[in-house]
């Protein structure tokens, strides 16, 4: 049980990291290639 909560809180954090990299990243190629990145762990998950 406190597994899935854990994972469920990791999902949460990368989806909210998805949406402020591109805010941050100078570059959108670069933002893409972590949001890429993230979408594959979230898939993953």
């Amino acid at each position: 049980m406190t597994s899935s909560i854990l994972n469920e809180i990791l999902v949460i954090g990368l989806a909210i990291a998805w949406l402020l990299v591109p805010l941050h990243a100078p570059s959108s190629t670069h933002a893409k290639g972590l949001q890429f990145s993230i979408t594959s762990k979230l898939v993953e998950a």
